[in-house]
């Protein structure tokens, strides 16, 4: 019996739960996202639509999607059900909020809102859901005391980006490049429309030297400039220096200004004059300022390189190199070096006697006590004999060695 009894409650219980399901599914209301599709870089519209409205006063709607590869831009409200409501938007939280002060039961959409696709997402499906924190009622009771919102059932959209090579035009320069701030360059998708900004530095081309084109007013200036040293130059060239640059990504090309002069100044390398070499010349460079003024550059500001002369200048306008011989190189080309000539005796006649060297002892002895001293006026001398002087000092040492022999020959025969 207790048998029978269990399976009837059993039957009567499911009977039950089924009456209940099919009395929820009959006031439950759809919220559903639709669908869309781009490429990166464009912006697609998704509508939030609800059926099966059973009334609703306030409430409001909260999305959930990608935000590495998707960025809700704005929320439209005009011609869709929120439209009859108040209530603010949050687009960057992807909240919409909806206040009425009556019931509203129609079904359709209750807003639109507009996604970006990233530059950075990649193809594919990115799910656009509604959270459970989105809630949607009406108020009851007396004076509207309390809410009952609605049993919300919902559909999920997506959003699908499509594979979508860009091809960019030239691109138009947006703000121009200075010596302290990049530039911008702004490039348009051919295809697609999308644009894309890329930074860009001023471009500095190859100093210009040209000689020949200073006019005679400014050489004046440049050649009344004293400088220590080059007092008597042996030449002077006039040189015209241009520096140029490109604010607009290379599109043209100027002249540098104080906008485009970077502040360390730009280095130019002056060739030679002609017939000149670092080794053998000594330079000085002379820059004649916009403001009159002259500006030197000395040897300790030049540095002396293989293609020429370098240095660092930080404006554009007419130089003047003046140079002459190297010291060093004066004095290689005219020696001024002193050194003593001695004459040696034959060896015939440097071989003597121990007799014949005391006699020439004692002749020197005597010979000494009979001459002037050094420091008679007599005996002082214009100094050295300098090289190239050879040929005095060595008939002097054949005299004085004829002598000498001749004395010893005497002495010998004086002796017999």
């Amino acid at each position: 019996m207790r048998k029978y009894v269990a399976r009837f409650l059993g039957v009567m219980l499911l009977v039950a739960l089924l009456n209940v399901s099919e009395a929820l599914a009959a006031g439950q209301a759809e919220l559903s996202v639709s669908s869309g599709s781009g490429a990166a870089g464009e912006q697609v519209e998704i509508l939030v639509s609800i059926s099966g409205n059973t009334g609703m006063m306030s409430g409001k709607v909260s999305l959930e999607w990608d935000r590495d590869a998707l960025e809700l831009v704005r929320v439209e409200r005009d011609g869709y059900l929120f439209a009859n409501g108040l209530g603010e938007d949050n687009p960057a939280e992807g909240l919409s909020n909806f206040i009425s002060t009556t019931a509203q039961s129609q079904d359709g959409v209750l807003y639109k809102a507009v996604f970006a696709i990233k530059d950075t997402a990649a193809a594919g499906n990115y799910p656009i859901t509604c959270s459970s924190g989105t809630k949607l009622g009406k108020q009851i009771g007396e004076a509207g005391s309390s809410t009952e919102y609605m049993n919300l059932s919902f559909v999920d959209g997506a959003i699908t980006v499509t594979s979508h090579e860009h091809v960019w035009d030239n691109g138009v320069v947006t703000k121009k490049a200075t010596a302290e701030e990049k530039g911008i360059i702004t490039y348009t998708c051919l295809t697609g429309g999308e644009t894309k900004e890329e930074e860009f530095a001023l471009v500095y081309e190859e100093p210009v030297i040209t000689e020949g084109t200073v006019d005679e007013a400014d050489q004046e200036k440049l050649n009344s400039v004293a400088v220590t040293g080059f007092e008597e130059a042996e030449g002077i060239v006039y040189l015209d220096i241009t520096l140029t640059g490109s604010a607009d990504n290379k599109q043209s090309f100027e002249e540098l200004n104080e906008n485009t002069m970077p502040e360390e100044g730009i280095k130019v390398v002056i060739p030679y004059p002609e017939g000149t070499s670092a080794a053998e010349y000594d330079f000085v460079i002379l820059h004649l300022l916009k403001n009159g003024t002259v500006e030197t550059f000395i040897p300790e500001n030049i540095t002396e390189g293989a293609n020429g002369l370098e240095i660092t200048v930080r404006s554009a306008s007419p130089f003047a190199v003046k140079y002459k011989k190297a010291k060093e190189t004066e004095e290689m080309s005219s020696p001024e070096t002193s050194a003593e000539e001695t004459t040696a005796m034959p060896s015939s006649e440097a071989e003597t006697t121990p007799s014949e060297a005391s006699a020439q002892e004692t002749t020197a002895s005597e010979t000494k006590a009979s001459q002037p001293s050094q420091d008679s006026p007599q005996n002082v001398t214009g100094g050295a004999a300098k090289t190239g002087d050879t040929g005095m000092a060595s008939l002097w040492g054949c005299v004085g060695a004829l002598c000498m022999g001749g004395f010893l020959f005497l002495r010998k025969k004086l002796k017999v």
